[in-house]
């Protein structure tokens, strides 16, 4: 399993899924998004859980993201991240 680090997120702009967040992952930790606070990030390691991410590999593959996890970087910060069978571009 893989590393996939979350990088973005933001509503989705479709107006057909006004409810439904769009999420992008990196697999380079230097550039996913940070947060100051642990807790911060423990919080939306939960709320990301709640989300049922779903993405697709370019075979086709589905994969559901769960069990959100934080990692403290060089800068003291804190990045989310799940582990997939591959990295969601």
């Amino acid at each position: 399993m893989l590393k996939a680090y979350v990088y973005r997120w933001r509503l989705s702009v479709s107006p057909e899924e006004s409810d439904k967040i769009d999420h992008w992952f990196t697999s380079e930790p230097a550039k996913a998004a940070t947060w100051f606070a642990r807790e911060d990030a423990q919080n939306d390691c939960a709320t990301f859980d709640r989300h049922r991410i779903e993405v697709v590999s370019e075979d086709g593959k589905k994969h559901v993201c769960s069990g959100f996890q934080i990692e403290e970087v060089e800068s003291g910060e804190f990045v989310v991240f799940c582990l997939t069978p591959f990295v969601p571009q």
